[in-house]
C-alpha cells in the first residue's frame, strides 16, 4: 500500500496519504500532489458552507505553520485541518458539549458527544470529503461497514451522475421550499409525513422537484420540496398534527360526556368550538364536507 494513495476515517478524523513526488510546492517540502489534494479538500468544505482561516490556535503560538494549519466552520460543526510531507488530515469537532476542560478540539469520542444537529451536518461534510478523495483515485484502508442513510444516498447520487440523470445543478423552479426559499444540498429543513409526524433532517438533491432528506444514520426519505419548510427561532415543535376527524371526534365525545353530566355550561362551549373553529352543526352535512378538505 506504500505507492497507493489511501485515506483513513477513525471517529471524526479522516487521515489521508499518499506516495512523494519529486515534484516540489511552495509549502516547505511538501509534494505539489499533497498540496493540491489539500486544497481540494479546502474547496470541498468551501462548497459545504465552511468558512476556512489559518488555525488561530496554531497561529498564535507558531506563525510560521499558518501556511500547512488551517480551521474550518460551520455553525457548530468545527474542524481542523493539516497538511504534511506524508499527507495530510482532518478532524471535526464541537464546542456544544465538551467534557474536556480545554475544549471539545481535545475530547476523545468526539462523534459520540455532538448533538444530533452537529452529527448530521458532520455525516454530510464526511460524505463530501470522501466522495471527493474517491473522485481522485484515493481508497479506503477502512473495513467495509454495513451502509448507512448518508452512504445510500451517496450511492443513489453516482449511479445517476454515471447515468446522466444528474447533471450537478438545479432549476430553480426546482429548489424552492415551502417558503419560496431556495434550497441546496446540506440546508436543514423541516416537514410532515402523511401522519402529521414532524421530522427534521439534512437535505440533498435528486431529481426534478424531489430531495432527499437524512434523519439519522438510518433513515432518510424523498421529499417534495414545497413539502420542506424551515422554523423559525422560538416556534414550538409540534411533533405531530391530529387529523381534522380526530380533533372533532373527540370534542364531540367531550361533549357528549358534558351533556350527560348535566354540564351545560362546558357543552355549549364545546358546541361553539366544534361550530366556529370546524364548521359542524351549521348547516346538516356541511361538517362532514369540511373534515375531509
Amino acid at each position: 500500500m506504500s505507492n497507493s494513495k489511501t485515506y483513513h476515517g477513525s471517529d471524526t478524523m479522516v487521515v489521508i496519504r499518499a506516495p512523494r513526488t519529486t515534484e516540489r510546492s511552495a509549502l516547505d517540502d511538501i509534494p505539489q500532489n499533497i498540496v493540491d489534494t489539500y486544497h481540494g479538500l479546502m474547496k470541498v468544505l468551501g462548497h459545504a458552507g465552511f468558512t476556512i482561516q489559518r488555525d488561530p490556535a496554531v497561529t498564535s503560538r507558531w506563525k510560521s505553520l499558518g501556511k500547512t494549519h488551517h480551521h474550518a466552520q460551520r455553525g457548530d460543526l468545527q474542524c481542523t485541518m493539516e497538511v504534511y510531507p506524508a499527507g495530510c488530515k482532518l478532524e471535526f469537532y464541537q464546542e456544544v458539549n465538551v467534557t474536556n476542560p480545554n475544549g471539545g478540539r481535545y475530547d476523545f469520542n468526539k462523534l459520540e458527544k455532538m448533538p444530533y444537529l452537529v452529527k448530521v451536518a458532520f455525516r454530510y461534510a464526511f460524505q463530501q470529503v470522501t466522495a471527493y478523495l474517491k473522485s481522485q483515485g484515493y481508497i479506503t484502508t477502512d473495513d467495509d461497514p454495513a451502509r448507512d442513510a448518508w452512504e445510500r444516498v451517496a450511492y443513489l447520487r453516482r449511479e445517476m451522475v454515471s447515468r446522466r440523470y444528474y447533471k450537478g445543478t438545479v432549476e430553480s423552479y426546482n429548489a424552492k421550499d415551502r417558503d419560496g426559499v431556495m434550497l441546496r444540498d446540506g440546508d436543514i429543513r423541516y416537514y410532515r409525513d402523511h401522519q402529521g409526524v414532524l421530522w427534521r433532517g439534512i437535505v440533498m438533491h435528486n431529481i426534478n422537484n424531489m430531495w432527499w432528506v437524512v434523519s439519522n444514520d438510518h433513515i432518510y426519505h424523498n421529499i417534495a420540496s414545497f413539502y420542506l419548510f424551515s422554523l423559525p427561532p422560538g416556534c414550538p415543535l409540534v411533533r405531530k398534527l391530529r387529523p381534522k376527524t380526530v380533533c372533532i371526534q373527540r370534542l364531540q365525545q367531550e361533549k357528549a360526556k358534558a351533556v350527560q353530566r348535566e354540564d351545560f355550561e362546558k357543552a355549549a362551549i364545546l358546541r361553539d368550538i366544534l361550530r366556529v373553529k370546524h364548521g359542524v352543526g351549521l348547516v346538516s352535512g356541511e361538517g362532514e364536507a369540511d373534515v375531509h378538505r
